[in-house]
């Protein structure tokens, strides 16, 4: 006989189940097993060929009976397939974002997503009030805006060409500046200002130059809330995965943002907007809680929040526009006339 289910004497437990408790472990695990396979050469060794564990062992140094167990579990999580001749392949999804070096590579991401790994034990510390033990400081970042370029380039790419066409960008917090690059290589004409800290900047600077765009780039090494911006003076600012870290100042940002737009200029924003009734998406409460182990003022904010930041600041005609899987931008324009109206436009 069954035991009776907690809270209601003397009726029997036939709906709780512990699975997602085991959901929650489950994750855990497979994502220290992705790293795993990143940091053993796994997916690059099977983007080549299909390969049996003991080749894969021999290749990654281990022995053969640890390496089945990690290429088994990569298999339960989709990472890998195995053949009935035993032999191991790639994923389709793993050969287009965990191969090194493809164009949308996210190895590097995976490891620097969750923020310094050391913050995640002491979670529980920082929600009292304790500060991050590892918190994400601008070499972090500088590793980070790395990590991120490739996929924040593809998603600019969707988004330059559903923009009218600029001459001039301003990218606030630029990190790698996947957005102003993007913008530039569509609109010919275009200049940009990029702006980031001392230490990040350098990533910018790659960039700039691997996509042979130094002579339309002006780079500026300082604090974006401290470099001058000519009022008014640029058809587009970008403001990149960067709202989420300023906390409270994030509608001052807006606003310093909005008085650097030209009339009929666009804000663009990226980042991770949570639901108005905070259900999701999950990638965007998870990064929120991310922010809040990693950092002392991040947070995300809901879609209505950063409506609201862009009314404040007097901008117009709001969309959401959804550029690729997990990436979504919103942007905003700043009114021609005084009497142009903040009427929200359909979500593209």
């Amino acid at each position: 006989m069954k035991a009776p289910r907690p809270g209601t004497p003397g009726e029997p437990d036939t709906v709780l189940t512990p699975a997602p408790v085991w959901a929650t472990i489950a994750g855990y695990q497979f994502y220290w097993a992705a790293v795993a396979g990143v940091e053993l050469g796994v997916f690059d060794a099977l983007a080549e060929s299909p390969a049996t564990v003991a080749a894969l062992a021999s290749r990654a140094g281990c022995a053969v009976s640890r390496l089945r167990s990690l290429a088994d579990v990569l298999v339960a999580s989709g990472l890998l397939e195995r053949g009935p001749d035993d032999r191991y392949r790639i994923s389709d999804t793993a050969r287009a974002f965990l191969v090194s070096g493809a164009e949308r590579s996210m190895t590097d991401l995976l490891l620097r997503s969750p923020g310094p790994w050391q913050n995640w034990p002491a979670l529980a510390s920082t929600m009292r009030g304790a500060d991050p033990p590892g918190p994400a400081d601008a070499a972090f970042y500088a590793a980070l805006v790395q990590a991120t370029f490739p996929t924040q380039y593809a998603a600019a790419k969707v988004l330059a060409s559903r923009l009218p066409a600029a001459r001039a960008v301003l990218d606030l917090g630029a990190g790698a500046a996947p957005w102003s690059i993007a913008l530039l290589e569509a609109f010919q004409a275009a200049r940009a200002v990029a702006i980031d800290l001392p230490a990040v900047l350098p990533a910018a600077r790659a960039e700039v130059a691997e996509h042979a765009l130094g002579d339309r780039f002006e780079l500026i090494a300082g604090d974006y809330w401290e470099v001058p911006v000519d009022p008014e003076g640029f058809d587009v600012v970008v403001l990149g995965h960067i709202l989420r870290a300023e906390g409270d100042r994030a509608p001052g940002l807006v606003s310093r943002a909005a008085a650097a737009l030209a009339p009929g200029g666009t804000l663009v924003v990226a980042d991770y907007f949570v639901d108005d009734d905070r259900s999701g998406p999950v990638n965007s409460l998870l990064l929120g809680l991310t922010m809040m182990a990693a950092t002392t003022e991040g947070r995300t904010s809901t879609r209505s929040e950063h409506r609201g930041w862009f009314e404040a600041a007097g901008l117009v005609g709001v969309e959401e526009h959804q550029l690729i899987p997990g990436q979504e931008v919103m942007t905003a324009r700043k009114a021609r006339s005084a009497s142009e109206p903040s009427i929200p436009e359909e979500a593209s």
